[in-house]
């Protein structure tokens, strides 16, 4: 009698089947990335990468072993290729690939975004355009991501080509927001701040470049990072202006350590000091006229007692 399969058994041997032909293409990729490297004259692409539905199914469950497999692949693809300095097209599709089976993980997004701008040795509007798209969907996954940020700036500020005016100002408006949101994250570099309010300020956002600064010059926790900011508040607004503000994050630091030194500074910038409530008055209340508290003690003493 003849064992019978049951459909774990055929999930299983599936997923053998898929990663036998992953390991065999990878092989024979690196056979070919070799040949580049060592000087072949045939420099024409055979590699095949599976779309994004056809990796779906052929991963039957196994998505981030895949993923996994993809990885590995795509990193030894790139540097192979590109240190042979050739065109590296299929790039795209191993990252759209490895997306689709883990989209929660969010190296590919970033990696991705940085890399598929050399698939031609020269950057164009389409790979910058590209990248972006990468970006976007690794900043609605993480949105706090200031790496992520930064680099989408950068691609809407000097990468990508506007087709028109319209375009113009939305990624002018969207890479100056950007640079500001990546400024603010802790351990950001002083350069993000100071080139969003240079951005800020060119696209007549001067209150919001000033805003930025004051910001950075009111979390700076070294004497080195204030003096920049108070030099670029300085231009900004006025030397008083900048005086002004050290001297309120000297304020705002000694009520932290005076009323809640246990808070985080960040925490405590959006609590603020805790208001004073005035002492209970129990006198006050009792002569109050327009509360006057007889009748209620009437009413009590005619309660019945049981």
């Amino acid at each position: 009698m003849k064992p019978r399969r049951t459909p774990t058994s055929t999930a299983v041997a599936l997923a053998l089947l898929a990663l036998l032909g992953f390991a065999l293409a990878a092989d024979w990729t690196r056979g070919r990335a070799n040949q580049l490297a060592a000087g072949a004259r045939d420099p024409r692409e055979h590699l095949y990468v599976p779309g994004p539905e056809v990796l779906l199914r052929a991963s039957v469950g196994y998505r981030e072993l895949v993923a996994d497999l993809l990885w590995i692949r795509a990193l030894v693809y790139f540097g192979q290729y590109f240190d042979a300095k050739h065109d590296v097209p299929w790039l795209e599709h191993y990252i759209d690939g490895i997306l689709a089976l883990a989209p929660m993980w969010r190296e590919p997004y970033f990696w991705g975004a940085s890399v598929v701008t050399y698939q031609s040795g020269q950057l164009t509007d389409r790979e910058a355009r590209l990248s972006a798209s990468y970006l976007e969907r690794g900043l609605a996954r993480y949105p706090d991501d200031a790496q992520m940020m930064f680099l989408l700036a950068m691609r809407d500020l000097t990468d990508i080509t506007p087709r028109d005016a319209a375009e113009r100002e939305k990624l002018r408006v969207r890479g100056a927001e950007m640079l500001g949101h990546a400024a603010r994250r802790p351990g950001a570099p002083a350069h993000w701040a100071q080139l969003a309010a240079k951005v800020l300020n060119e696209e007549g956002r001067r209150e919001l470049a000033i805003s930025a600064i004051r910001e950075q010059l009111l979390n700076a926790e070294d004497e080195a990072r204030r003096a920049v900011f108070r030099k670029e508040l300085a231009k900004l607004e006025s030397e008083a202006a900048a005086v002004e503000a050290d001297r309120e994050r000297t304020r705002f630091i000694e009520g932290w350590k005076r009323t809640a030194p246990y808070l985080p500074a960040t925490l405590f910038t959006l609590l603020g000091e805790p208001a004073t409530a005035p002492p209970f008055d129990v006198d006050a209340v009792l002569d109050d006229p327009a509360h006057p508290i007889e009748p209620v003690l009437r009413e009590v003493d005619e309660l019945p007692v049981e």
